[in-house]
């Protein structure tokens, strides 16, 4: 099998379902405008979107760099839709692959391995943001939250699956 290194992109929508509830039509013209503003951007950084289910999108890049350069743009739009939206809260992740098909199991990341992605995200948001994987430890976790890197921490995934 041939191996590959990829940045994967993924974000979703909070409370979609809510917002389904409110107003389906509307709701879906904001995801698709939002999409298309989204796709522009990770085209732009030589990234594909690989997926778009529901209110997800999942893009590949081959490059860190250019992903790295695609989300700081996109975290410009965070910023905007912050300041215009009534968002009550954001989080960043990351992830890697060895080829499309199998995802490298986060147990071989170190704890907290994509937390600095977060203290990047809460320099140009003014909401609260969430620090995600690889948080397994309540005092890792006390720490990432009293150094300032994230405003809260999700560890729903770590506590079930990671030992």
């Amino acid at each position: 099998m041939e191996r590959k290194l990829a940045a994967i992109f993924s974000a979703d929508v909070k409370g979609y379902s809510r917002l389904m509830g409110d107003d389906e039509a509307a709701t879906i013209r904001t995801l698709t405008a939002y999409r298309a503003v989204m796709t522009s951007v990770i085209q732009q950084h030589h990234g594909r979107v690989v997926d778009t289910p529901g209110d997800n999108l999942l893009a590949e890049f081959v490059s860190a760099v250019d992903a790295v350069q695609s989300a700081v743009e996109i975290q410009g739009i965070a910023k905007y839709l912050a300041i215009t939206c009534s968002l009550d809260y954001t989080y960043v992740c990351s992830g890697s692959t060895f080829s499309a098909l199998v995802i490298v199991l986060e147990i071989s990341f170190s704890p907290g391995f994509a937390a600095h992605l977060a203290v990047a995200v809460r320099e140009v948001v003014s909401i609260p943001v969430l620090a995600i994987k690889r948080i397994n430890d309540p005092i890792f976790a006390e720490r990432v939250l009293a150094d300032g890197q994230a405003d809260m921490i999700a560890t729903t995934r770590a506590l079930i699956a990671d030992g």
